[in-house]
C-alpha cells in the first residue's frame, strides 16, 4: 500500500488489454492529454434549448503503463489538491461522503476497508493488481473480491439499458459519472450545471448521453458542487470543467474521495520543472482577457482602436496564453508596449512621456548569480520546497542571454527549482545567467 500525505491512500491497478471506441459527435475541443487519455469537451444547446457544457475523458486501457488509483481518508480535500499531491495525471471526484469526509458507501483501497458497503450503493468502480479497472454491480454493495472498490449510484446503464425500476427525480444538476464501453474501456463524464452557461443533466439525461457515447454499463458518482475533472498541466490550475460550489476556491468543493489516473512520467528530481506548477504560474501571469486588455489600452493609449490588438498579436508584441476560454494576456502588457515601442510611447495618456532625445549608452555585459536560502527546519523534513528565481527575457535593450538552466526564449520569466527539505540543513537554490544590457538615457 502506498500512503501519500495526510491520510490520502492511493491504490494502483495496471489496466488490461482492450480497444477504444467512441460514438461520433462534433466536439468543441479534442485533445490527447497523455498517452491513452483523450479529453473531449462540448458546449451546446440540448433538444429543449437548454445550454449544456460537458467534459468527457476516454481511458484507453491498451495504453502502456496506465494505472488507476483511489484516494480517500479522514478529511475532505479538493480534487485538484489530491491529484497534485499524489502526482497523478488525472483526478476525478469520487463517491458520496458525509460531512467529515467519511465515505457513504463502500470504499476499499488495497484491501483496506475504509467504509462499509450498503445495498443502496450497488455499483462500484473496482480494480486491483490483476484486475483491470471496470464497473461491477452486485446486490450487497460489498464487492468482496475486488482489492480496491469505490461504490456509488444509482446504476445508470446495464447492458446498454436503464434500470426497469427507476426512483429518480427529473432535477438537473452537475453530474459526474463513469461508463464502460463494449470493449471494456472507460469514459468519465463531467457535466456542469447550476449556471446560466450550463443547465446540468437529470439522471435520465446522463444515462442516455453515456449510452450515446457508447457506454454499456454506467454508474452515477457524486455530483452537484462536487463535480470536478482535474488534469495535470491544463489551464486554470488543471480544473477543466466549471465547478459550482459557492464556498470553494473557483467553485471547487472539497470531497471525501477521488479517482486517480497515473501515466508514465520521468522521475522528478531536484531542479526539474513541474508541469502543473508551471501552468499555474503562467495562468497567474496572464490575468487579462481581450476585453480587459482593450479597456486598459483605451485608458492609457491616445486614439486606441481595438483592431490594434490583432496587429500587436500578429507582430508578436504581446505575451499571451491560450486557454479553453480563449487568449489571456500578460498583466503588464500595456506597460511593456510603452517600454519597447517608441511609437506607442508617443500616444501615452498617463505618466511621464519621453520628451528628450534618446541617447544610446555603451552596451555592458552582466553576470548575475542569485541565491535563495530557506533556513533550516522552516519546512518539515521530507516536504518539497519550491522556488521561482527571476530570469531575464530578451528584447531590444537586453540581448545575448546565457543560462544553462533554460533557453533564452523560454516563455516564463523565472527558473523553477524544487528540493526536499532535510532536518537541520538549509535549503539553498541558485541560478546564474549572463546578458548584454544596452542602456538608454533620456
Amino acid at each position: 500500500m502506498r500512503r501519500i500525505f495526510m491520510g490520502i491512500i492511493v491504490a494502483w491497478s495496471l489496466v488490461g488489454p482492450s480497444a477504444w471506441a467512441q460514438a461520433a459527435r462534433e466536439w468543441d475541443r479534442v485533445a490527447e492529454v497523455a498517452p491513452g487519455l483523450t479529453l473531449r469537451q462540448d458546449r451546446y444547446r440540448d433538444a429543449n434549448d437548454r445550454p449544456q457544457s460537458i467534459s468527457v475523458l476516454t481511458v484507453d486501457l491498451q495504453a502502456p503503463g496506465l494505472q488507476f488509483g483511489l484516494a480517500g481518508g479522514d478529511r475532505l480535500r479538493l480534487t485538484s489538491e489530491t491529484g497534485l499531491r499524489a502526482g497523478a495525471t488525472v483526478a476525478i471526484n469520487g463517491g458520496f461522503f458525509h460531512r467529515r469526509g467519511h465515505a457513504d458507501g463502500l470504499l476499499r483501497i488495497n484491501g483496506e476497508l475504509l467504509a462499509q458497503g450498503k445495498a443502496s450503493r450497488a455499483g462500484a468502480l473496482v480494480f486491483g493488481p490483476d484486475l483491470p479497472a471496470q464497473i461491477r454491480f452486485d446486490g450487497t454493495g460489498r464487492f468482496e473480491s475486488a482489492p480496491s472498490a469505490l461504490a456509488a449510484g444509482p446504476v445508470l446503464l446495464d447492458e446498454g439499458e436503464r434500470p426497469a425500476v427507476r426512483v429518480w427525480t427529473g432535477e438537473r444538476h452537475p453530474r459526474t459519472a463513469v461508463g464502460m464501453l463494449a470493449d471494456g474501456d472507460l469514459i468519465f463524464l463531467v457535466a456542469d450545471g447550476r449556471s446560466e452557461a450550463a443547465a446540468g443533466l437529470s439522471l435520465d439525461e446522463t444515462a442516455l448521453l453515456l449510452r450515446d457515447l457508447g457506454a454499456r454499463r454506467a454508474l452515477n458518482l457524486d455530483g452537484g458542487g462536487s463535480s470536478t475533472l482535474w488534469i495535470d498541466g491544463q489551464a486554470r490550475g488543471g480544473v477543466v470543467n466549471t465547478p459550482c460550489d459557492e464556498w470553494g476556491p473557483d467553485g471547487e468543493r472539497a470531497v471525501g474521495s477521488s479517482i486517480l489516473i497515473f501515466t508514465p512520467q520521468p522521475e522528478i528530481r531536484t531542479g526539474a520543472v513541474s508541469q502543473t506548477l508551471r501552468a499555474e504560474r503562467r495562468r497567474l501571469d496572464h490575468p487579462l482577457d481581450r476585453a480587459a486588455l482593450a479597456a486598459q489600452a483605451a485608458r492609457r493609449i491616445r486614439d486606441f482602436q481595438e483592431s490594434e490588438i490583432d496587429a500587436w498579436i500578429e507582430k508578436g508584441w504581446l505575451r499571451q496564453l491560450a486557454t479553453l476560454d480563449g487568449l489571456r494576456f500578460f498583466g503588464s502588457s500595456i506597460s511593456n508596449l510603452f517600454f519597447r515601442h517608441p511609437e506607442l510611447r508617443q500616444r501615452r495618456l498617463e505618466g511621464q512621456t519621453y520628451r528628450s532625445p534618446v541617447l544610446e549608452v555603451k552596451p555592458r555585459r552582466f553576470r548575475i548569480t542569485m541565491d535563495l536560502t530557506v533556513d533550516a527546519d522552516q519546512v518539515p523534513e521530507g516536504e518539497v520546497v519550491r522556488a521561482w528565481l527571476p530570469f531575464p527575457q530578451p528584447y531590444e535593450a537586453q540581448t545575448d542571454i546565457v543560462c544553462d538552466e533554460r533557453p533564452a526564449a523560454a516563455p516564463m520569466r523565472s527558473v523553477f527549482r524544487q528540493a526536499l527539505a532535510r532536518a537541520g540543513e538549509p535549503t539553498v537554490f541558485s541560478v546564474t545567467y549572463e546578458f548584454t544590457r544596452h542602456g538608454v538615457r533620456t
